[in-house]
């Protein structure tokens, strides 16, 4: 089964990534990093929340595992002054993949996609609130 990515491209901040590239590169990537990483987090908590636990566990696991183990990973790539976060599932919790998208066995049970469009406004204010913060104070 291929695997499937949500892509979800933030607008609004433009202002503050032209002031961003002013900073110097390493400046920049550390500031934009951090800021991504706050923005991750709100909706990697809010995933965490809505995930599915069973009363006996999955797959061995105690109950909980899956929830505890969603994660928020940042990437960014000097050449394209972008930063990418990743959030979903760590590699031990695999099965969340299923939960989200079904089975022919097991309906969807999604908890990731919701979670990015519950919080993609507050994760917009976040990042550019981190970013404007960051700017103001290095001036």
């Amino acid at each position: 089964m291929a695997r499937k990515r949500a892509v979800a491209r933030l607008d609004g901040v433009e202002d503050l990534q032209a002031a961003l590239k002013r900073l110097g590169e390493d400046t920049q990537g550390r500031h934009l990093r951090d800021a991504a990483a706050a923005g991750a987090e709100i909706t990697r908590s809010v995933a965490s929340q809505l995930a599915p636990r069973s009363e006996d566990g999955a797959h061995g696991n105690p109950p909980g595992f899956l929830a505890e183990h969603i994660e928020a990973e940042v990437k960014w790539t000097r050449t394209q002054d972008k930063a990418e976060v990743h959030v979903g599932m760590h590699k031990d919790a695999w099965y969340g993949r299923l939960q989200e998208t079904g089975t022919q066995f097991h309906p969807a049970q999604p908890f990731l996609r919701p979670a990015l469009d519950a919080t993609k406004g507050d994760v917009v204010d976040e990042i550019r609130d981190q970013l404007r913060g960051r700017i103001l104070a290095g001036l």
